[in-house]
């Protein structure tokens, strides 16, 4: 049963050696276990061959991206050198060359005056304001195909409903009120998806504390000119419930996004934008435990036993010279490090470097995969390496400058905008310091020959005793005083022009700190004036952010969902709007405009959930969460469908009018009472008449006939004039409701 075994081709020959038992080897006739056990020691030499050399291909691969990374952190140390100053700025602190020159002088003021601090925090809040208002959301997304459909239901309304469309060549027509109730079918739908993609993405972004990492990345942008931020990117984030009483551990993984310090960041150094950058490496320094929660994270099971053969290793005591200055910038010095250094690769790798670790990729030896690498810089280990989840054109990092510089991805700072009056008004200041120390005692000339100190000391002092060398020394005409003039005042105006200028480069907003303000700012539309003009400066800051930032990340979180999630009624296609240019028009008056508008619309008809949108506009303008105090989107759609289908209320004025006429009525029914009481009451008083003249009641009419008639007279004429003024009150009524002035 063996020989057919053998017969058949090498590989599959021994794939069915290796799977037998010993016993099963054993039973084999004696020249077939020779040949058996020559295959077996064959495959396995082969096997350990492939291993070293796959061994030895990664180790080349980890330090090739060793030496990319010493590569760039030697070209950018220029770069380094201008974030430590721009660093040191901000915290208050001369660069060590000047700090040494002014402490090796033995009088003179080493005051700082730290007013870049104060610009760049005041920038910073204002675009906090801007960018994040009240813990709203910065974008927002529609369906792509809306704007088609809607075209195509327009048509299909203008068509009578019963006429019938055809569908294309070959289908059978259907009439136009179906396509046109189809249309607003998959309207509805789109919207659906949209806005459930949008909530998605909103969750997954507070998941991840976005606003909190977006404002790090916000302060290094004005600081030093640069802030990246990284995301989205796997990790396994557990999960606490309690299910039937017992509580339930759940993993699962989830988009992140987190900050990247512009000092671990490395790219392509001849880059000027992101997408043009060959590859990115990103620095880790983790603790022991962070560098065995590593093997937690996807993608590292397999690396398990090669973390803890690091981790039976000490880290170097390494020592950054970047690293240790920037310590320095903020008090420390000599500090070690004893941390293990990871980088983080994200570029181009070959297809047989991707299976040396593992990755399943396509077979084709021509392409060049976008690929993730994880290192240990220590010895090059490769921990990690998998192809890119995302899109080649969607890395993970988005970088923020403040102002681009159009020859580096790395841009200029706001620190480095006012860097030259910032030194300007040090030294005007240390000036104007270094004068008053001098002016306020003078200069003392004293001629040793004729008088010397009782103590010896050639100084300044109260109650001081000299003595006269000669008896008839002049003792007076030893001592002469000089005057130093103070300057402090023209000194102090140089400096209070240098805090102008640098207010005036740093931005608008200066002006309105402090008791400084402007008097224009104590009425309300010189304030409005100037706040709009504050955010039209802001406007390039709140753009570049939209751009770099908001725009490229949700779009990478919407298709990380289209990939990933399971919820396949959130997938779609849609369109990105960032809103940050959006919160600029929040200026002073919008929420009045709003509550006018709002009133303006009553007497529109709109659906509830428009009425609900306006409330949520005016909330925002505001400063008051939406979500807080309106009621959520199916409670509105809920409460919608219910007013929406509602009869249309009764108009007030109508009412109105129609009370005014039963009024009327009532009232002439009332004077026709009236009327016919008063006709009785004649008749009575005739016939009162006749019997106390012992007449007849026709006599009586005869007699008394002149006054009757002119009783008749008067009354006919108060029902003419009566009836007269309710005709004139109904035709006015009527033209009051026609024109609209109300009644």
């Amino acid at each position: 049963a063996a020989r057919p075994m053998l017969d058949k081709p090498e590989d599959q020959a021994v794939e069915a050696l290796l799977a037998m038992s010993e016993e099963d080897l054993l039973a084999l006739p004696p020249d077939v276990q020779e040949q058996a056990k020559e295959l077996i020691d064959a495959h396995r030499e082969m096997a350990r061959r492939s291993e070293e050399e796959r061994r030895s291909r990664l180790v080349t691969l980890g330090q090739r991206i060793v030496g990319t990374y010493y590569e760039r952190a030697a070209r950018r140390q220029p770069l380094e050198e201008r974030w430590l100053k721009d660093i040191r700025r901000y915290n208050g602190e001369y660069d060590p060359d000047i700090a040494k020159v002014l402490q090796g002088r033995e009088f003179g003021s080493r005051a700082f005056v730290p007013l870049t601090r104060r610009v760049v925090d005041i920038v910073e809040a204002r675009l906090v304001d801007l960018l994040f208002p009240t813990g709203d959301r910065q974008f927002a997304l529609s369906p792509s195909p809306v704007p088609e459909l809607a075209r195509a239901q327009g048509l299909a309304d203008r068509l009578p409903p019963e006429q019938q469309v055809p569908l294309g060549p070959g289908g059978q027509p259907i009439p136009a009120s179906s396509v046109s109730l189809a249309i607003r079918e998959l309207r509805e739908e789109a919207r659906a998806r949209c806005d459930g993609m949008q909530r998605e993405v909103d969750d997954q972004l507070k998941e991840a504390k976005y606003h909190a990492q977006a404002r790090r990345v916000l302060h290094e942008g004005l600081v030093m000119g640069t802030g990246v931020i990284k995301g989205p990117t796997p990790v396994v984030r557990t999960k606490r419930a309690y299910v039937d009483g017992q509580l339930q551990i759940l993993e699962e993984i989830v988009p992140t996004v987190t900050h990247v310090s512009t000092w671990n960041y490395f790219p392509d150094m001849s880059a000027t934008e992101v997408a043009q950058s060959e590859s990115d490496i990103e620095r880790h320094y983790m603790t022991r435990a962070q560098f065995a929660r590593l093997a937690d994270q996807p993608g590292f099971e397999t690396s398990a036993n090669e973390i803890r053969r690091i981790l039976n290793t000490e880290p170097g005591q390494r020592r950054d010279p970047r690293l240790d200055e920037l310590r320095t910038a903020a008090g420390l010095q000599g500090v070690p490090d004893p941390r293990y250094l990871v980088l983080e690769y994200h570029g181009p790798l070959e297809r047989q470097e991707l299976i040396d670790a593992g990755a399943d990729v396509p077979d084709d030896n021509l392409l060049v995969h976008e690929g993730i690498v994880w290192v240990y810089e220590g010895d090059g280990s490769v921990l990690k390496a998998c192809v890119e989840p995302m899109r080649e054109e969607q890395r993970p990092y988005r970088v923020y400058c403040w102002r681009k510089d159009p020859g580096s991805i790395f841009g200029f700072g706001l620190s480095y905008e006012v860097s030259d009056i910032q030194e300007t008004a040090n030294s005007t200041f240390r000036a104007g310091l270094d004068n008053v120390g001098l002016s306020v005692g003078g200069m003392l000339a004293v001629n040793d020959k004729v008088v010397r100190p009782e103590n010896g000391r050639w100084t300044i002092e109260p109650l001081k005793v000299y003595r006269g060398t000669k008896e008839t020394a002049d003792m007076r005409a030893a001592f002469n005083f000089v005057e130093i003039p103070n300057n402090l005042q023209p000194i102090l105006q140089l400096f209070d022009r240098s805090k102008q200028l640098l207010d005036d480069i740093g931005g608008p907003a200066m002006a309105f700190q402090g008791q400084d303000a402007p008097s224009y700012l104590d009425t309300a539309r010189g304030a409005s004036i100037a706040y709009n003009a504050a955010n039209i400066w802001f406007r390039r800051g709140v753009a570049h952010w939209d751009d770099d930032i908001t725009t490229p990340l949700v779009g990478a979180f919407v298709d990380w969902n289209m990939e990933f999630s399971p919820k396949d009624e959130i997938k779609g296609d849609w369109n990105i709007q960032a809103r940050g240019r959006d919160a600029l028009l929040e200026a002073e008056g919008r929420a009045q405009k709003l509550i006018f508008f709002q009133q303006a619309a009553k007497e529109v008809p709109m659906p509830f959930a428009t009425r609900i949108a306006q409330l949520k506009e005016i909330a925002r303008s505001l400063r008051i969460d939406p979500d807080e105090v309106l009621p959520d989107e199916a409670t509105v759609k809920k409460i919608g469908e219910k007013v929406d289908n509602a009869p249309p209320p009764l108009d007030p004025a109508i009412e109105r009018v129609k009370l005014r006429q039963a009024e009327i009525a009532d009232s002439q029914a009332q004077r026709a009472h009236d009327r016919e009481m008063e006709s009785m009451r004649a008749q009575v008083n005739l016939a009162n008449i006749a019997s106390r003249e012992q007449l007849s009641i026709e006599d009586a009419r005869q007699k008394y006939g002149l006054a009757w008639a002119k009783t008749e007279a008067e009354l006919a004429d108060r029902r003419e004039s009566r009836e007269h003024e309710a005709q004139m009150l109904n035709a006015e009524l009527a033209v009051k409701v026609a024109k609209g002035s109300g009644v």
